[in-house]
């Protein structure tokens, strides 16, 4: 075997490993370690199956076949791999290569991992949800059940230190050197051509100024085939090219990979020959600088692929392809002053995938709350709270977070849990290929152009019917809006994933005798529960979602028959108007929505009528969405009552409190002693207080008029007891006048005030006094118009010095009442008396 540079540091990485069972290992791109490392494990433990962990399914079939060819045997004896729908194993296999779904599944049915006894995870420095799950199991299993399982983490590019840390601070070891060295060549200045132009320039300047096969990266299948259209006139005669990416059949992947016998090559392919992949014969490689990254989006409830710039690392990993064979160049379609804004490493898909999938996975291996398990990088609180509630409404949890039965058939499905519901509730045999074909709809790219395409899904389901009946001719596509390499894309994952659904739908499938597409959409139902909408009018073109959100559509490409409808794709959201636009869906029946199990909801709210009273309005809801509505008829809940006021009061609770009599009365006589009675530990009534008052004790009420009716008193006393009597005793809220009458005391200004009559003093020599006779009350002592002839504080005072001449004066202006020349020996009068004749 041809030496490379990782074969000078085996022999310390087995002594490594027969001390510590666990390291890291650091080997630059295209030393040799994906096909020698595991080899020189195998030997070492003879007694188990080594399990090599490759981001991609590209990548594990090359390297096994790599490695076996290496050891002498066919592939599938001693070197096998196993990738989805894909497998080449047997009992006399010692390495395995499997990818990160295979590996994680593996060690949730079997977390002892029986009769392995050792694992590889390489190029973690991709660092995929899933290879970051696999290293999280692995190190839970190590410590707990495994301590003798071998585990080598690999990659080209990582910081080592994280996972050595993660690891117990297991031993780092450092393969240095490349097979060949690689001259790296920018562009010089910026180029706005189209990229499928750019990519022709490269790749034949790289044909002209190297020898051997050019391996150009772009970011995806679209990509490819549009640089294919631009390069193949342009191409010398003789040299070939070809595509390379993960939705190809294998056949056609192997044929990507292996050097021809019979000239030149041009390799168009995306990240999958970024790492671990060796495509022979390659002298140059021509980078665009971009790759397809897998975001949430949490308008379309998935994740979706946006074109991003690619890291520093991987730019390097990419650049290593040139190095494999011989010297080589690379091309890169930047700047080095654009080279030196990349960031330094790739975003690990932790941080910006949906979590749904693996916070299920780490429930199933680990049977705790995914908040509760050790992860190498733990995702936030937020993330995984989204993750569980969409997973308890797909009924793959219950309320205490446990796993149900529908939960552990979702793992048996390679899809989104969201799709994965969808097939699992299917009912009828024959719709799997309908679901299926709308699963490849919304996981593959899209058909065409979004809007051009139909928003019914069941007419892009026919039309891919027919332009696949057609051999996808380009007549047929065109007709449709669709685009030829799409709708082969899609075609093919409908094929692949129909066969995996009919192993997991056959077990509980009943016979069906109507319509297909009623099973299909009922299915899809329970995997989109949230993304019901209705359309109230024909002519409308916006509606809201079952959770919420407002979407807008066009309203004549809506099916025409049906009320409900089904978001199944939905498009980017406009974030100035808070809309998201619906790119596909389905018509529903409103029966049907009764079938989803905890969304159906009929309750009495209340709310505020035109005229501002409080009245019950009784709804029948799906999730958010209002199916029935009756206004009267009923009392509205209590608690809502007083929830509504109390949010009403609280837009302006000084003006709402100072209008309830009551409460106001008892409010200035409190404010009174707090300012008359230094030290006398006088509470303060404070909004918030009696805001928590109105939220707990309104429900009787109907409006803001009737929070009068509440017995403040007794409530105030109930947060500070004998608060009322204390303040009544100190100072009254009315005191009996010498006529009989019983008069308010007014305490809304500096003084406590008593206004009446003044014939209604007759008899009273001194002025009444409040607060244990500390304080005189101001006296207003009016005349028969109700306006003030004197103020005063001293009655007896006023009697002496000042009533002569008042009486004088209201003698002339009312004759007709009684004004006495001896108040003090008059009776007091509570209505004015005719005064006797000559007096």
């Amino acid at each position: 075997m041809t030496q490379l540079p990782v074969d000078r540091i085996l022999p310390e990485l087995r002594a490594t490993l027969e001390q510590t069972r666990c390291l890291v290992l650091e080997s630059p791109p295209g030393s040799g370690k994906t096909t020698r490392v595991p080899r020189a494990i195998a030997e070492q433990f003879p007694d188990g199956r080594v399990v090599v962990l490759e981001p991609r399914r590209v990548a594990a079939r090359a390297a096994a076949r790599r490695v076996a060819s290496e050891w002498g045997s066919e592939i599938g004896d001693l070197v096998g791999y196993q990738v989805r729908d894909d497998k080449k194993v047997s009992k006399a296999t010692r390495v395995v290569f499997v990818t990160e779904g295979v590996l994680v599944r593996q060690l949730c049915s079997d977390p002892f991992l029986e009769g392995v006894c050792a694992v590889v995870l390489d190029e973690f420095h991709e660092r995929h949800v899933e290879t970051d799950l696999a290293l999280s199991m692995l190190a839970e299993v190590r410590e707990t059940v495994r301590d003798d399982l071998a585990l080598v983490v690999m990659s080209a590019t990582l910081d080592p230190g994280p996972v050595q840390r993660f690891l117990g601070d297991c031993p780092r070891l450092l393969a240095e050197g490349r097979p060949h060295p690689v001259q790296v060549v920018n562009e010089m200045r910026p180029d706005d051509r189209p990229l499928e132009d750019r990519v022709r320039d490269a790749c034949l300047r790289a044909l002209d100024e190297n020898d051997g096969d050019v391996l150009a990266f772009l970011p995806g299948v679209g990509e490819i085939q549009r640089a294919m259209a631009r390069l193949k006139p342009a191409l010398p005669r003789g040299v070939e090219v070809l595509p390379l990416h993960g939705s190809l059949p294998g056949s056609e992947q192997d044929r990507a990979l292996r050097a021809s016998s019979s000239g030149r090559r041009v390799v168009l392919s995306t990240n999958v020959a970024e790492s671990s992949v060796t495509v022979e014969g390659v002298r140059a490689v021509v980078d665009a600088g971009l790759q397809k990254t897998a975001r949430f989006d949490a308008a379309r409830g998935l994740d979706t692929l946006t074109t991003e710039t690619i890291s520093r690392a991987a730019a390097d990993q990419r650049a290593g392809r040139a190095g494999r064979t011989a010297p080589g160049r690379c091309y890169r379609l930047w700047s080095v002053a654009a080279e030196r804004g990349m960031s330094p490493t790739t975003e690990p898909e932790i941080h910006r995938a949906d979590l749904a999938s693996p916070a299920l996975l780490v429930r199933r291996f680990a049977g705790r709350d995914p908040r509760s398990f050790r992860w190498f990088d733990r995702p936030g609180d937020e993330r995984l709270d989204r993750a569980d509630a969409l997973l308890h409404q797909l009924g793959a949890i219950d309320q205490s977070g446990r796993t149900t039965k529908i939960g552990e058939r979702l793992l048996a499905v390679p899809v989104h849990p969201r799709l994965g519901r969808s097939a699992i509730e299917l009912s009828n045999k024959h719709a799997i290929e309908r679901v299926a074909g709308l699963i490849a709809i919304l996981t593959e790219r899209p058909l065409g152009d979004e809007r051009g395409l139909p928003l019914d899904a069941f007419q892009q389901l026919d039309d891919l019917d027919e332009v696949e009946a057609r051999r996808f001719d380009e007549a047929s596509c065109r007709r449709v809006g669709f685009r030829i390499g799409p709708a082969r894309a899609v075609a093919r994952a409908r094929q692949q994933l129909a066969k995996r659904l009919g192993r997991v739908v056959s077990r509980d499938s009943q016979a069906w005798s109507g319509d297909p597409d009623e099973a299909v959409g009922k299915a899809l139902l329970h995997g989109f529960p949230d993304r019901v909408f209705r359309r109230v009018e024909p002519g409308d073109s916006s509606a809201f979602l079952a959770d919420g959100r407002k979407v807008t559509f066009r309203p004549d490409e809506l099916p025409a028959e049906g009320e409900f409808f089904l978001a199944l794709r939905l498009g980017d959201a406009d974030r100035r108007r808070g809309e998201v636009p619906v790119r596909l869906c389905c018509a529903l029946e409103s029966a049907w929505l009764e079938e989803v199990e905890g969304a159906i909801d009929d309750r009495v709210d209340a709310e505020q009528d035109s005229g501002g009273r409080i009245v019950a309005v009784r709804r029948r809801r799906y999730f958010d969405l209002v199916l029935k509505e009756h206004r009267g008829g009923a009392a509205p809940d209590p608690a809502a009552v007083a929830r509504l006021l109390a949010d009403r009061v609280r837009k302006n609770p000084g003006h709402v409190f100072s209008r309830i009599g009551p409460l106001e009365k008892l409010r200035e006589r409190l404010r009174f002693l707090q300012r008359e009675d230094e030290g006398g530990e006088w509470p303060e009534l404070a909004d918030e207080l009696l805001l928590s008052i109105v939220e707990t004790h309104s429900g009787s009420c109907r409006s803001i008029d009737d929070l009068s009716s509440l017995p403040w008193p007794h409530l105030i006393d109930a947060e500070f007891p004998g608060l009322s009597r204390r303040i009544t005793n100190a100072v009254p809220d009315r005191i009996r006048l010498p006529s009989g009458r019983s008069a308010t005391l007014d305490y809304s200004g500096e003084h406590a005030v008593l206004a009446a009559r003044l014939q209604e003093w007759f008899g009273q020599k001194t002025t009444p006094r409040i607060f244990e006779g500390r304080y005189p009350v101001l006296l207003h002592l009016l005349a028969p118009n109700g306006r003030p002839v004197q103020v005063t504080r001293d009655l007896e005072s006023f009697w002496a010095n000042h009533y002569p001449q008042v009486r004088s004066e209201l003698r002339r202006r009312y004759p007709k009442h009684s004004w006495p020349e001896d108040p003090l020996q008059a009776q007091p009068e509570s209505r004015p008396k005719r005064r006797p004749r000559g007096r």
